[in-house]
């Protein structure tokens, strides 16, 4: 029995070179093992670290389901951050309103969208995360 979402990633290093995820990136499928979720999850975690993001800190997450979105949401959740998921669907307005509304120290969000990202916090692209090529 699992007693939190973490516990999740012992068993994905476990599973190691496992496909986990096969993610269309416009022709291609590209894989993600169990492995590369959980490390990207770490790699995550140390880069909120960075950004002095932890415990009860809200981490806006507006985004399409990706493994980099799981690998996100792990991270936050190694920090004790918490997420607060967006759909993608939502207006910047809407994303506005609810940083305010919850106080988010951290957008991530996708390159198609940080452009209407008019908001006063660091924004970290989910597509850079697996390279932690964050600006």
């Amino acid at each position: 029995m699992r007693t939190t979402v973490l516990s999740y990633l012992d068993d994905f290093i476990a599973r190691g070179d496992e496909i986990a995820f096969a993610h269309r990136r416009g022709l291609r499928i590209a894989p993600w093992s169990y492995e590369q979720i959980a490390q990207t999850a770490f790699q995550f975690a140390r880069e909120l670290e960075a950004r002095a993001v932890g415990k009860g800190d809200r981490v806006l997450l507006w985004a399409e389901n990706s493994p980099e979105w799981v690998a996100s949401f792990l991270g936050c959740a190694l920090r004790g951050a918490i997420v607060v998921p967006l759909d993608i669907q939502s207006d910047a307005h809407f994303v506005a309103s609810v940083q305010l509304q919850v106080g988010a120290k951290v957008l991530v969000c996708c390159g198609d969208t940080r452009s209407f990202a008019n908001l006063s916090i660091p924004i970290l692209e989910l597509e850079k995360i697996n390279s932690l090529a964050f600006h």
